[in-house]
């Protein structure tokens, strides 16, 4: 039987019957303020701070660039010349609450910045110059989850939700934690958090009440439904990375269950209609496994509609939305499933190689939200 798990969050003690005294070890990112700071503040740490440029400040205080690549490389190995081995690294470069609306360009741009890209570059250092040391790095985040279904946000922090959960599957002395506070005074859950070996992968303190992030089965979900409550019949959806097999199949569930009126957008322009029946006539192709795919969704009611446009990029989807509206009018809902497949090892990956990842995906959807977030009902 088919079996469909659903994330959930539990509240579940710290075991504390498990502690270490890792005081001595640990290598705390503090951006200055906030929790992390309060603990870089109450137990001897080798700290490190935002900076310009790679330096050693004290014995124990160091300072660097967070979009420095070698300034990484640069902090091992001066750790290493001084005979410090951290066992636990702390980095917390994201755990404060934005200045400004958490989902303006700029602000996404910082959080990457601090928290995604430095976090990536921290890994790759590890993984080069401590190859077959044990560490345990506990990444520590500011409203990046949802736990109750009400609480505020910062998405842009969730790309480090994923890195702390992939991260260690190729780095096999890694092991990664992601502790997301809520705001209120935390450095003392924060404190036993790092004094205990990693348990749960993403946790989240609310309120000071610890919450572990599971997954379990979903009960009552229906096989199969004629249509589900979030669509409406004959709506109009915009699929992203509609060409794909990811953007078909999705549209074949809008042209099934609600005879949709879908719009297929991808980077490259798709041949013209007039172009089709001649097209097929020839070799087999992508582009004739398409046609026929998007003919198969017409035979079920839908209407298709086919649009080039890089998602990214806020004129493009300016008219190419133009074009939708102009066509079936106002969009319902978009599913995104434009993406870009990260190929490499994280530790080999450029910083160029990860952008060209995440764009379509971040920036992308902040395009999608920017222009229609006020007009779809789903997204």
């Amino acid at each position: 039987a088919r079996v469909t798990s659903v994330p959930a969050w539990r509240q579940r003690r710290l075991d504390r019957t498990a502690a270490t005294d890792e005081a001595e070890q640990l290598l705390v990112f503090t951006p200055g303020i906030g929790p992390v700071e309060e603990l870089a503040r109450v137990v001897p740490v080798i700290r490190v701070d935002l900076g310009d440029r790679f330096e050693q400040v004290g014995e124990r205080h160091f300072r660097m660039s967070p979009s420095d690549r070698d300034d990484y490389a640069s902090l091992l190995k001066a750790l290493d010349a001084a005979e410090l081995r951290p066992t636990t690294i702390v980095h917390g470069w994201v755990a404060t609450p934005s200045e400004g609306d958490p989902l303006d360009p700029s602000e996404v741009s910082l959080v990457r910045r601090l928290g995604f890209d430095s976090v990536t570059a921290l890994c790759q250092a590890v993984a080069l110059r401590w190859p077959s040391r044990e560490i345990g790095l506990r990444i520590v985040t500011n409203l990046a989850c949802n736990v109750s279904g009400t609480d505020p946000v910062e998405p842009a922090k969730a790309l480090l939700r994923g890195l702390a959960k992939t991260a260690p599957i190729e780095l096999s002395n890694l092991s990664c934690q992601m502790i997301d506070l809520d705001g209120g005074p935390a450095h003392g859950a924060l404190l036993a958090e790092v004094g205990v070996p990693i348990t749960d992968t993403v946790v989240a303190i609310r309120g000071g009440r610890r919450w572990a992030e599971d997954f379990g089965p979903a009960i009552g979900l229906p096989e199969r439904v004629d249509l589900p409550r979030a669509l409406r019949r004959r709506g109009v959806y915009l699929v992203t990375g509609g060409l794909g097999d990811v953007g078909l199949r999705t549209a074949e569930e809008l042209a099934r269950t609600a005879a949709a009126r879908i719009v297929l957008l991808g980077r490259t322009p798709f041949p013209g209609r007039d172009d089709w029946d001649d097209l097929v006539t020839g070799e087999p192709s992508r582009t004739t496994e398409v046609i026929a795919r998007i003919r198969q969704l017409e035979s079920h009611g839908a209407e298709v509609m086919t649009v080039a446009a890089d998602v990214a990029d806020e004129t493009s989807m300016r008219a190419a939305i133009a074009a939708v509206r102009e066509h079936f009018g106002p969009v319902n809902g978009v599913f995104h499933a434009a993406g870009v497949a990260g190929g490499g090892l994280l530790a080999m990956k450029s910083q160029e190689q990860a952008n060209e990842v995440l764009r379509p995906k971040v920036d992308g959807l902040l395009t999608i939200d920017r222009l229609l977030g006020e007009e779809v009902e789903l997204l």
